[in-house]
């Protein structure tokens, strides 16, 4: 029996799509992250992203595979500063309630804490963070690396061909 952990943003929560329509780009250095994060108003942005086009696709493989799988849930992460934790995680509870209703939330809590959920070759993550899928894969569970939203249905199509 498998359990399936997915990331959200980047994966099935639009966060690139979000920061290009207000900032015309998207932007991923440490520096600007912490920049971004430090300024806390951006506590109830992630109820306002969109969700990857292959939402029920997603929900259809979680059911079609629920005999082999038998736990699925998003483990996200809080950002860099304290100072919106509590901010953005109900945000992100949120958002998971809107489109995901019986997918749970998991939080690492910070990204780079993530494998410490993985207990080995039955763990399967889905993640956009290549230091995330390669922590994971050192713990011994099998890793997937999504580029973005619009790459999910072809890494659930692999995830049924490699393991399921």
């Amino acid at each position: 029996m498998f359990r399936l952990f997915i990331d959200m943003d980047g994966v099935v929560a639009d966060l690139d799509g979000y920061l290009y329509e207000r900032y015309g780009d998207v932007i991923h250095s440490e520096e600007w992250k912490i920049e971004f994060w430090s300024k806390g108003d951006h506590i109830e942005m992630f109820y306002e992203l969109g969700v990857t086009p292959h939402k029920n696709y997603l929900l259809d493989f979680t059911n079609y595979y629920s005999d082999r799988i038998k736990h699925v849930s998003f483990l996200t992460a809080l950002p860099h500063t304290h100072t919106c934790s509590r901010g953005i995680m109900l945000s992100k509870m949120a958002w998971a309630c809107k489109y995901f209703k019986n997918i749970p939330i998991m939080f690492g809590p910070k990204s780079q804490d993530k494998y410490l959920h993985c207990r080995g070759r039955n763990d399967i993550l889905i993640d956009d963070n290549l230091g995330n899928i390669r922590d994971w894969e050192e713990e011994g569970g099998d890793a997937y690396w999504c580029k973005n939203v619009y790459d999910l249905r072809r890494v659930l199509d692999r995830i049924e061909e490699e393991i399921l």
